[in-house]
């Protein structure tokens, strides 16, 4: 009974930060887990460091030609691009367009990437 108790809790936790189908890969994986390996993965479920994928998007609108979205969701070198092209822009103006159109693109694709991310992170975990 407990351990089903600690499936559904985990479950319903990581929910907000996957699509259905990431969902649905944990659910089948944590079927395998004993109780304690349950358990230790509630309790270690803050040290992932999940994103938000609704966060991550606000994120990307108003602070994406940073590239700070880009680093959330787990894209690094994508988002030193951003920084480093809005800072030479900055001072150049050569390639500052090019931060804007990434960020326009992201604002599709942002939330996509962020839970692609989070089910890596969620899976090596497991």
């Amino acid at each position: 009974m407990s351990n089903s108790v600690d499936k559904a809790t985990f479950v319903m936790e990581i929910s907000k930060y996957l699509d259905f189908a990431g969902v649905a890969m944990v659910k089948s994986a944590i079927e395998k887990l004993s109780d304690e390996q349950i358990r230790v993965l509630n309790l270690n479920l803050k040290n992932l460091k999940l994103v938000s994928p609704v966060q991550n998007w606000w994120l990307n609108l108003f602070l994406g030609i940073f590239g700070l979205a880009r680093f959330m969701a787990g894209s690094i070198i994508l988002g030193y691009v951003y920084l480093s092209c809005t800072i030479v822009g900055f001072f150049t103006g050569i390639t500052f367009i090019i931060p804007f159109i990434g960020t326009f693109i992201d604002m599709f694709v942002i939330m996509n990437v962020t839970r692609k991310h989070n089910l890596e992170k969620i899976m090596k975990a497991i």
